[in-house]
This record gives structure tokens, C-alpha cells and sequence, in this order.
């Protein structure tokens, strides 16, 4: 007796001399299996795995199952497929080959037939596109599986035996230069375009993975310090962003996934928290874009991108003042916890400007006026309008009342 399908076959038979009924696992097993997302609901990605492109509104029909609008993404190593609340993943690993039906020149729809290795339930995946795409994705599909990259060996040099020019301090720079040279050469090769970033994504990811596996060793080895951890910090923030998002891979969805992409940089790198929950947005123009390295995007773009981080769920959203600034604020941000910090720092020092503010609490000077401001409103401070700036005092009216 068969139980569901794709499930790796599930069945029953009678076993033991009562002859009782018992459950085994035999015959194929399930191409796809769970995809882990991250906060913002991007997809998880694995070691020096790299997303290549992504389609919006496609259908899947299988021998098991159909859905339909759903996003199929492209990596080095997997298809990840998102429909109706499910997550999933397959290895390309398990594809035996990919093909496109005929054009109809009375339809845009075009099917995609992936024909699976043996072994696996549905045997064929058909994903049907209606918006166009499907042409890049067959040949991004094709180059992945061809380039095998989630079976290539590292193919840096290592030297075996001992050579008497790699000996000595001399001997330590030198291959220090040539692993200078080497990883440039990369990068410039990497991202001339989207093919050649295909073809050196394991390598730049892999340099990526071991120059931050060396700083984190190098650190718990020495016993950072605090300023020696928050240098760490910024130069953990510098490696970058794995895979950035771009309009030639994300398509239709670029504003939304850019938006997700964003919103797990800030929280994952935790410089939304260490800035107080809030940033300005040419602050973070500036990071962001550092991260991405070459894929820059527009002011434009990250202006639509802070407009959608609240309708998407994503914990933070854009702020205007009414002097004008503008920023990004977690969703976990209170004004009057911030209020009672700035008082507190008041009591503390008899009285604070804004320039106080932005020292102690380590925030730009323009979120620590409006910071100020804001605390002054909620009847938590007093100002006094000197010569000089701006003093701040602890309201201590209520008190005296």
C-alpha cells in the first residue's frame, strides 16, 4: 500500500509471524526538500553559494503535485521554489537535463521541462513561465549545471613539500604579494559581468569565507580588546554582501527582494541596534552600497526600497522629521527609552548639547539634536538657548510642582 506521494514512498506490509502491518521507506525520494529562510524571508544561502537570477509568477506541475504562483530561484547549487506559504530546495546535483517547449505565437506562456536523475519521485519538473525570462534562465541553468560548482574542489595552490625560496620572513611576503595579486585578478575578471561572475562566484565567495575565517581566528587567538572588537566589527562590515541583488537577476521583484536584502544587512551586521535603532539615509546609502561592491544602487532606489521595508514585515521602516531628516528606524525603537537616556546623560554631566549627545551615545550629530528635540516634547528636558549652542537640562519641574 502506497501512502501520499513524494514522501519518499511510504508503504506498508505485514511483517512478524502475527503478520501486523508496518511502515518502510522504499523506492524514490523527494527532489525537494526544506528551504531556510532568513528574517526578511530571503532564502538561506549554503558555502560559497551564489543566486544567479530569480522568476516571479511561474507554475510548477509535477506527477505529484501542481502550484501556482510562485518564485523559482537560480544558484550555484540549488532551484529554490517559493509557493503558497512553502518553502523549498532542490540540488542541481539530481538535474539530468533542462529544455524548453516550442514557441506558440498565440501564447506568451512557455513551459520549462526539467527531467530529473533516477531515483528521485517526479521524475520531470515543468515550470510554466508567462511573463518572459524563461530563455536567460535556461542558459543560467544550463552554465550552473555545467560548472558543477557545488562538487569543485578548492583549486588554490597549496605547496606540499619544502621549497628553501618560501623559507624566511622573505619567503612570507612573497607568497603574501603573489595571494595579493592573485585574489585582484579575481575581481577584476569576477565582475566585467553577470557570466563571468557565474564563473568566479565559488572562487570570490571562498576568498570571502577564508580572509573572515581568519580575522574571526585571528581575534579569539589575541583576545581582542573593546576598540580591537569594534575594529573587527568594521572590517567584518567591509567583506561585503555575498550576493547582492540586481535588477538582471531579481527582475520584477528587484525593489522587493532589495528591500530584504537591506533589511537583513542591518539586523545581521547589527549596526541598526549599535546606532540606536534608527539611521539616517544617506548613512545608510553610503554602508550598503560599500557592501555590495560593484552592484551600486541609486538614491532613487533605496528611497522605494525604505518606503516598502513596512508593508513587507520586515521590523524597521522610513521616518521623516519635521526639520526634514529622514532615516530608518527598527521597529523596536522607542523614542521615550531614548528620551530617558538623553535625560540620564543630563542629570549626569548637570546639563548636555547636542554635540554631548552624539559623543556619548555614539549617533550622528543630526539624530542626537533630533534625539534632543524629541525628549524636550516629552517634557523630559529644558533647554536654555545660550550663545555658544543649545544646553539641555533635566525638566525637573514636575518635581518641584
Amino acid at each position: 500500500r502506497s501512502i501520499g506521494c513524494g514522501l519518499g514512498s511510504l508503504r506498508s506490509k505485514r511483517t512478524g509471524a502475527s503478520g501486523s502491518w508496518g511502515l518502510y521507506m522504499a523506492g524514490p525520494i523527494p527532489f525537494f526538500g526544506p528551504l531556510v529562510l532568513t528574517r526578511s524571508g530571503r532564502p538561506a544561502l549554503q558555502d560559497n553559494e551564489v543566486e544567479y537570477i530569480i522568476q516571479p509568477d511561474l507554475e510548477l506541475a509535477t506527477a505529484c503535485e501542481a502550484s501556482g504562483g510562485g518564485v523559482l530561484s537560480l544558484t550555484s547549487h540549488r532551484l529554490l521554489w517559493v509557493a503558497g506559504g512553502k518553502e523549498r530546495a532542490g540540488w542541481l546535483s539530481g538535474v539530468q537535463r533542462a529544455s524548453l517547449d516550442a514557441r506558440n505565437m498565440f501564447s506568451k506562456k512557455r513551459t520549462l521541462s526539467i527531467t530529473l536523475s533516477t531515483g528521485f519521485d517526479a521524475g520531470e519538473l515543468a515550470f510554466v513561465f508567462r511573463n518572459g525570462g524563461e530563455d536567460e534562465f535556461l542558459d543560467a541553468l544550463h552554465t550552473s549545471i555545467q560548472r558543477r560548482a557545488w562538487e569543485a574542489a578548492d583549486n588554490r595552490a597549496r605547496s606540499t613539500g619544502f621549497q628553501a625560496s618560501s623559507a624566511g620572513i622573505s619567503g612570507l611576503m612573497r607568497k603574501q604579494e603573489q595571494e595579493r595579486r592573485a585574489t585582484g585578478k579575481l575581481a577584476e575578471e569576477a565582475f566585467t559581468d553577470l557570466k563571468a561572475l557565474m564563473g568566479k562566484a565559488r572562487e570570490v565567495v571562498s576568498v570571502m569565507d577564508r580572509y573572515k575565517a581568519q580575522i574571526t581566528s585571528d581575534a579569539a587567538a589575541s583576545g581582542a580588546n573593546e576598540g580591537e572588537s569594534e575594529q573587527m566589527r568594521e572590517l567584518m562590515l567591509n567583506m561585503g554582501i555575498r550576493s547582492p541583488v540586481t535588477r538582471s537577476s531579481a527582475g520584477t521583484l528587484y525593489h522587493q527582494q532589495l528591500a530584504r536584502q537591506l533589511a537583513d544587512f542591518l539586523t545581521h551586521s547589527g549596526r541598526l541596534k549599535e546606532a540606536g535603532g534608527m539611521m539616517t539615509l544617506p548613512d545608510v546609502y553610503c554602508i550598503f552600497n560599500r557592501a555590495r561592491g560593484m552592484e551600486l544602487i541609486s538614491p532613487d532606489d533605496l528611497v522605494e526600497v525604505a518606503t516598502i521595508l513596512r508593508p513587507l514585515g520586515l521590523a524597521m521602516s522610513i521616518r521623516k522629521f519635521d526639520s526634514g531628516v529622514t532615516v530608518i528606524q527598527a521597529d523596536s525603537h522607542d523614542d521615550r527609552i531614548m528620551g530617558q537616556h538623553i535625560r540620564a546623560l543630563a542629570s549626569q554631566l548637570g546639563s548636555v548639547t547636542s554635540v554631548d549627545v552624539s559623543a556619548q551615545l555614539r549617533i550622528p550629530l543630526t539624530l542626537a539634536r533630533e534625539h534632543a528635540l524629541i525628549a524636550e516634547e516629552g517634557a523630559l528636558l529644558c533647554r536654555d538657548e545660550c550663545l555658544d549652542a543649545i544646553r539641555f537640562y533635566p525638566n525637573m519641574f514636575s518635581e518641584w510642582a
